[in-house]
């Protein structure tokens, strides 16, 4: 019996999540799939630039920020079947793609850009310089990994926990550390 009551919680939860996103956000997007939603977000940059596929769930405490810098941002597209996990930091200003069934853990960070350095100069004061991301389908990323510019993680792999990405991952490989590198195949 408790564990119906549990069962039937946990939905009625779900449903009154999905409803406050409808009402708040589903029209402000650029595109929304059904069963789509976030679950109380900290700060949501440019939602018109945010494009989400069908059954895409992102946990409490996202930060979305996506810099439109010209014509030529894309923002953040993400696809069928994708499970964000809690505080997901995300921050575009070319492009982010994450494709279908991909499981992204707890604290991770998916970054396209960065301020150029230069000596005697305040970061603030310099240009960022964006590179499009682009995660295959079926990747999962784990816990308080970080993903940079310029990469792409290919289909089926694996990041382990606390990892830096800063380079491509080819296809069905696990990579860990920082920077990661190779560990091991699915």
């Amino acid at each position: 019996m408790k564990f119906f009551i549990n069962n039937l919680i946990y939905k009625v939860n779900q449903i009154y999540n999905y409803l406050i996103f409808i009402i708040k956000w589903k029209l402000r997007l650029k595109s929304c799939g059904l069963f789509s939603y976030w679950i109380s977000p900290i700060r949501i940059l440019h939602p018109s630039l945010i494009s989400l596929g069908n059954n895409v769930t992102i946990l409490d405490n996202a930060r979305i920020e996506i810099h439109r810098l010209d014509n030529q941002t894309e923002g953040l597209r993400i696809e069928d079947k994708v499970n964000i996990g809690h505080n997901f930091f995300c921050t575009s200003s070319k492009s982010i793609l994450i494709k279908e069934g991909t499981l992204i853990s707890d604290n991770v960070a998916i970054i396209d850009n960065n301020h150029s350095h230069v000596r005697g100069k305040s970061s603030i004061s310099t240009n960022l310089i964006s590179s499009s991301i682009i995660i295959e389908k079926n990747v999962t990323i784990y816990r308080n990994s970080t993903v940079l510019q310029g990469v792409t993680i290919g289909e089926g792999s694996v990041i382990g926990a606390n990892s830096l990405v800063k380079s491509d991952v080819q296809p069905f490989t696990i990579v860990a550390g920082s920077p990661a590198k190779k560990i091991g195949f699915v």
